[in-house]
């Protein structure tokens, strides 16, 4: 007998500039139409053509979808660390006000110029624009992390309990999203 896998919703964040991780310089995303990601980032082949995904900025959600295809391209990215040879960590964060530019999160130095590296990576983009609803602001982001698997995650992809979501939505008169996300799903949602 066969182990079937079950089916995971998401919460994807997309949030443009208004990123803490200095580790990379981000991600091109439309909320609306695609997301994209790298192999570089937790869970990145976790997520599945036919999967459920909320997109928020840290803040609010914007708005749910139905990954409908996902594109895979090899390509090289730069990526900065800490510059500390005994760390050389990319846990780094740049400040926006207070000098030096960058603090390590594992070793705590000060800096205004990461050590850099060039690494090979599969980016993918996942497009969901054909069942797109915008629901921006229906939630914050304090209620979206407290519907994650693991609420205290601080990852950027993060497995979302559907059930609590949906039930979430439906209280806040979103019945027809959820509806159209559900039937787009497949089986099961």
């Amino acid at each position: 007998m066969t182990d079937v896998q079950q089916p995971k919703a998401w919460l994807l964040m997309a949030v443009g500039d208004n990123r803490q991780h200095g580790g990379n310089s981000g991600y091109d995303d439309q909320a609306d139409v695609y997301y994209t990601w790298d192999s570089t980032v937790s869970n990145y082949g976790s997520v599945k053509v036919g999967d459920p995904v909320a997109i928020w900025d840290k803040e609010r959600l914007l708005g749910i979808s139905v990954v409908e295809a996902i594109e895979k391209t090899v390509k090289e990215k730069l990526l900065f660390r800490c510059p500390n040879p005994q760390c050389g960590r990319a846990g780094i964060k740049e400040r926006r006000v207070k000098s030096p530019r960058f603090r390590c999160q594992e070793c705590g130095l000060e800096f205004d110029e990461p050590s850099t590296e060039v690494a090979t990576v599969t980016e993918y983009r996942s497009r969901h624009d054909a069942a797109w609803t915008s629901l921006d602001n229906l939630l914050s982001g304090e209620q979206l992390r407290g519907m994650c698997e693991s609420p205290k995650s601080q990852l950027s992809m993060r497995s979302l309990n559907w059930m609590a979501f949906r039930d979430a939505l439906e209280e806040r008169g979103a019945e027809r999203a959820v509806s159209r996300v559900s039937g787009r799903s497949g089986p099961g949602w």
